[in-house]
């Protein structure tokens, strides 16, 4: 299925992957309205606790963001994108959202797209 996105916001989203301090997996996801304006945006991020190491999945860092800024109740109807990149490919991959996530961004009624392992964007069902 073709999904019709402007390329200012999926660069946006490439580039906050790219950010990522997670090695093995840079994700980025992007917050935005149906006419392309970016609300906010998040990567997967590695820290430390006390005893060992965590990782916050970039869709859930959003949604924090996203009700930190009540942006839900502000904006209405909103969309987000989540995309991999790989260095390796030098390209986008696989960024369907795992179980977990896939339900928190359920909830909220979001329109949800990510990347497939062809780089290519589809809408989660």
């Amino acid at each position: 299925m073709a999904v019709n996105i402007k390329q200012s916001v999926i660069n946006e989203a490439i580039k906050v992957a790219q950010g990522s301090n997670v090695l093995r997996a840079k994700i980025g996801a992007v917050l935005f309205t149906n006419n392309g304006n970016i609300i906010t945006k998040a990567c997967n991020s590695s820290f430390y606790g006390l005893e060992k190491k965590y990782t916050i999945h970039a869709e859930q860092y959003l949604l924090a963001k996203a009700f930190r800024l009540k942006a839900l109740a502000r904006f209405g109807k909103l969309n987000i994108l989540v995309v991999r990149y790989k260095k390796s490919i030098k390209g986008l991959s696989n960024a369907k959202p795992c179980e977990k996530c896939e339900f928190y961004l359920r909830e909220t009624g979001l329109n949800v797209y990510y990347t497939n392992d062809r780089g290519d964007i589809c809408k989660m069902k």
